[in-house]
């Protein structure tokens, strides 16, 4: 999206499943952008196993020129802006470690799926989400080799 992650917060607990205190129930995490916008991602596994929406990803990206909302669970996601609603299709997407397996037995695209860095950044935001999930305090995203 252009913007990058200055600082992240998040809050949590496994109160729903207890049985499973190394795995947050539900949680959810506040990034500031580098251009004083936010993100927000939400994790839960409190839906039932029987719930129609057991198992979707939904992602929404709000700005002041529109909404867009997908869900893994429907194959549509909807683009709102000022011409009004409009209804978007999508496409399935081969997970990354499948596309993986398939490049290294020669049935696939080897190229790279991201950048090497880009890689790092990941795996160093979430690891630093989890530190602020963890101990209950802001963590700074700024000061990493991969933050570009």
């Amino acid at each position: 999206l252009g913007d990058r992650f200055e600082e992240v917060v998040a809050t949590g607990s496994p109160s729903a499943h207890p049985d499973y205190a190394a795995c947050d129930s539900h949680s959810g995490y506040l990034f500031t952008l580098s251009r004083g916008g936010m993100a927000t991602t939400t994790v839960d596994y409190l839906r039932p196993e029987a719930a129609p929406t057991h198992g979707d990803e939904r992602i929404r990206m709000a700005g002041t020129k529109g909404v867009v909302e997908i869900s893994t669970g429907y194959g549509t996601g909807t683009l709102i802006d000022a011409s009004g609603v409009t209804e978007l299709e999508t496409k399935p997407a081969v997970p990354w470690y499948a596309q993986f397996l398939l490049a290294a037995t020669g049935q696939g695209d080897v190229t790279p799926l991201h950048a090497q860095w880009e890689m790092f950044r990941a795996t160093e935001v979430a690891l630093k989400a989890q530190r602020a999930l963890d101990t209950g305090k802001p963590v700074s995203l700024k000061d990493s080799p991969y933050h570009r």
